[in-house]
């Protein structure tokens, strides 16, 4: 179990992630001290035209579903110590650079306007938005003194684990 950190705690939840409904809320919450303030940034694709993309949508909606689920047992969680749980949608816009690149920007612009300390990636290896190449994005765009954490990297005894 880790220390929970003084500044807000940015969770961020990739929908393309089949796995989005594993993230265990005791994790989440113990990084976040008594009466602190946990953002739950929830991210999906921009939409496309195509009718696969439409298709992806929908089983997208789907997850952010369960998403809001997990925000729900997020805020159930922490609500006997005075935690503060707010959530934002993030969409990385459509333009002309890569999507990791844009996925990576929305998050450091996310923690520099909050005054974040923490972001917590929550993604497993078919997660899309969150990517290898996104973390690395991170590092290079992300506001001095923000720490960058994998869900992964915390865990219960007894959580199942999130895929890797």
């Amino acid at each position: 179990m880790a220390a929970a950190v003084d500044t807000p705690v940015v969770l961020a939840l990739d929908v393309t992630d089949p796995d989005v409904d594993d993230v265990d809320a005791r994790v989440v919450t113990d990084l976040v001290p008594d009466h602190g303030v946990l953002i739950l940034a929830v991210l999906t694709p921009p939409a496309r035209a195509s009718l696969n993309a439409r298709l992806l949508a929908w089983r997208q909606a789907q997850r952010i579903d369960r998403a809001d689920t997990l925000a729900a047992r997020l805020r159930a969680t922490a609500s006997g110590r005075g935690i503060t749980v707010s959530a934002v949608s993030q969409v990385p816009g459509t333009g002309f650079s890569a999507l990791p690149r844009r996925v990576a920007r929305v998050l450091a612009r996310l923690c520099r306007d909050r005054g974040a300390g923490l972001l917590v990636l929550a993604a497993g290896p078919d997660a899309w938005l969150i990517t290898e190449c996104t973390r690395r994005h991170l590092r290079d765009t992300a506001p001095a003194g923000l720490r960058i954490r994998r869900i992964q990297d915390y865990a219960w005894p007894d959580a199942r684990p999130m895929s890797t």
